[in-house]
């Protein structure tokens, strides 16, 4: 007898409500409620609290976040990092513009930086591309990190967002966010199966 094993899934496509034809949310949430049920219990092996989360109230935030981008990006969430799941990461897709630079899709440039940003090349891939992290003060004294990977490829930049004011996930997140990057697939966002 032969068993089948799959591990727990690393990223979670939110779909949009608008413009994904036939979406079933009450079916979205059902599996996606028994998916977090999975990973609680997958933390509490590990001895990791899991998140303290209003499930609900959480699935309602991501479809609002993801129906209020345009069409040219999705949202995903992060559940790999054990404990501090799930983490919104907007991906984004556009034709080339050659007037903008990495640097300048990567957030680089501007803001309020508490300390420069660092940038590093993005592993071997398909095309150019980089990894910028920084972070900022807003006017209320808080500070916000921003980790933004960018590949410019077959004609297109394609961009992987995310923020946090919670410093302390920034390292080990970054690199989940990095490796992200490959498995973004451009096609056409309404068929439900890229990212």
């Amino acid at each position: 007898m032969a068993e089948i094993t799959a591990g727990l899934p690393d990223w979670l496509l939110v779909p949009t409500r608008s413009a994904d034809d036939g979406f079933d949310e009450p079916g979205w949430r059902g599996v996606t409620v028994e998916l977090f049920d999975e990973l609680a219990r997958a933390d509490l092996e590990d001895g990791v609290a899991p998140p303290a989360l209003d499930v609900e109230a959480t699935l309602t935030d991501l479809l609002d976040m993801a129906d209020s981008l345009d069409d040219s990006s999705r949202l995903v969430a992060g559940l790999g990092l054990p404990g501090r799941w799930p983490l919104p990461v907007i991906v984004s897709a556009a034709d080339t513009e050659d007037d903008v630079d990495l640097l300048e899709l990567g957030l680089a440039r501007g803001g309020h930086p508490a300390e420069a940003p660092t940038v590093e090349d993005l592993p071997d891939g398909d095309g150019p591309g980089i990894v910028v992290s920084r972070a900022d003060v807003t006017d209320d004294r808080e500070v916000w990190a921003t980790v933004t990977c960018v590949r410019r490829r077959d004609g297109l930049d394609v961009v992987a967002l995310w923020r946090t004011n919670d410093l302390g996930l920034v390292v080990p997140f970054r690199e989940q966010v990095v490796r992200l990057m490959p498995l973004i697939r451009v096609g056409p966002w309404t068929d439900g199966s890229d990212a």
